[in-house]
């Protein structure tokens, strides 16, 4: 049964012809079959090695060499594994063609993590309860932050970007982000932002759309106390001559008749908020000149300074530099010297050029 060569330095057992320093031959080749085994003092099997190269062991496995370590199959701790390295525990680590978070609850992988149509290199997890996972990853260009929504499977979405150029963008599934918002409360506009915003840089709105703000708007003041207020000079215009605004008034329209914009208007004294029109020359209730068409009834805007046209005399037209007063034509403006001005002609325009219409620079103040 046991062959030793002295000669050789080696023994077999089970075999006349070692062919290492000890070679063991098993008494069969099934897997339960035993060709070494190793017992404590009291007997105990502590160790073993099947005919078919299993190695049983319940102490520690140490490799303190300086080679490489290889498995060329998979690696499971406390259970059988399914990936190239399945631990049973709390965590896992994973690397596989493709991971979805949703197969392992209470767990950390590691890999091609694909969930909701996200596929990123990354490491990530699941909490017990569906759609609660999570993901810090790469896409080869840009690095990915992702989370589900935690109530439903596969609903990995991206929620942060950074890409090379360090630009950071957020991005959530509703294409909108909240700052400081709560938990339950979803954005409700692209940006929504629940406290203050400090910028010292240029704040910039391009778009067409209106802005808008509920509350007071302080420019150079830190505190208004009115809906605007400004420390400073107040530019109505985009500094050509052609560009320059006005400011406007709400009135309600008490003519009688739809008004056109650049017909001059006076107060109603019959009733509160309304304009009409008067036939009266140099009429002390001048109001100020028609900013855009208002139907009879209806309230609209009214122009009461800065800039604006004005429908011309048709006999004598203007001339720029004289007072703008009421004429004895309804709606339109008289270019003369009397004294209940609202304004002075910056443009002359010749008489009889007025007619259908025609209308000429004003400035009210």
């Amino acid at each position: 049964l046991i062959y030793g060569d002295l000669q050789n330095k080696v023994i077999g057992i089970s075999t006349r012809t070692p062919a290492a320093a000890l070679d063991i031959v098993s008494t069969g080749t099934a897997a339960n079959v035993y060709a070494q085994i190793w017992r404590d003092s009291t007997g105990l099997i502590v160790a073993s090695m099947t005919a078919t190269g299993d190695i049983a062991q319940s102490g520690v496995l140490t490799s303190n060499g300086a080679g490489n370590n290889y498995f060329a199959g998979s690696v499971g701790i406390g259970t059988s594994p399914s990936v190239k390295f399945h631990n049973a525990g709390p965590a896992i680590l994973a690397n596989n063609t493709a991971i979805d978070p949703d197969t392992y609850a209470n767990s950390v992988i590691a890999g091609y993590i694909t969930d909701g149509g996200l596929n990123i290199t990354a490491i990530g997890g699941k909490a017990s309860n569906a759609g609660a996972n999570w993901a810090i990853g790469h896409n080869n260009i840009d690095l990915i932050f992702a989370a589900g929504d935690a109530t439903s499977a596969n609903t990995l979405q991206t929620f942060m970007q950074a890409t090379w150029k360090r630009n950071l963008a957020l991005v959530p599934v509703s294409g909108r982000v909240g700052i400081g918002l709560s938990a339950a409360t979803i954005p409700d506009q692209m940006l929504t932002v629940a406290g203050s915003i400090s910028q010292s840089g240029v704040l910039i709105s391009s778009g067409i759309g209106d802005n808008y703000f509920a509350g007071k708007v302080g420019v150079g003041v830190t505190a208004p106390v009115s809906k605007l207020q400004i420390a400073g000079d107040l530019g109505l215009g985009d500094g050509t001559l052609t560009g320059n605004q006005v400011v406007t008034v709400w009135l309600q329209n008490n003519s009688g008749a739809p008004r056109v914009p650049g017909e001059l208007v006076v107060a109603d004294t019959s009733a509160d908020d309304g304009f009409t029109t008067t036939t009266v020359g140099n009429d002390a209730k001048v109001l100020g000149i028609v900013y855009e068409a208002i139907n009879t009834g209806a309230i609209g805007r009214v122009a009461i300074h800065g800039v604006v046209l004005a429908k011309c005399p048709s006999s004598g037209g203007s001339t720029r530099g004289n007072n703008v007063t009421a004429s004895t034509v309804a709606g339109i403006a008289a270019s003369d010297t009397n004294t209940n001005k609202i304004g002075l002609w910056l443009q002359t325009v010749a008489a009889g050029s007025c007619s259908g219409g025609s209308m000429g620079r004003v400035l009210l103040r």
